[in-house]
């Protein structure tokens, strides 16, 4: 059976335990051509934590670039695989899994 990115032991949180402690306040990002603003933390933040382990790609993404950029992002992107690029782009701007 094929391992669950989401699972305790995975290579995704293994990245983010492993990520190295931010210098910045702001993690900066673009996707289909829109500016996204992070939390650098954001990767240590219980609500993040709690989705990265359910699983649930959706939630993680809206915790990741919060309420208002999640609901900017939703008027123009209806697809798992949008979520996914997005958390992709946020990840490799935030230098995890290097």
């Amino acid at each position: 059976m094929p391992k669950n990115d989401n699972e305790p032991g995975s290579d995704l949180q293994a990245a983010v335990a492993e990520a190295k402690p931010a210098t910045a306040e702001k993690v900066k990002f673009s996707y289909d051509g829109v500016e996204y603003e992070v939390a650098a933390d954001i990767q240590s933040s219980i609500e993040f934590n709690e989705h990265l382990e359910d699983g649930n790609l959706t939630l993680l993404a809206r915790a990741v670039v919060g309420r208002s950029q999640w609901a900017m992002f939703r008027r123009n992107h209806t697809s798992y695989q949008e979520a996914l690029d997005l958390v992709n782009a946020w990840s490799t701007a935030a230098g995890l899994g290097k």
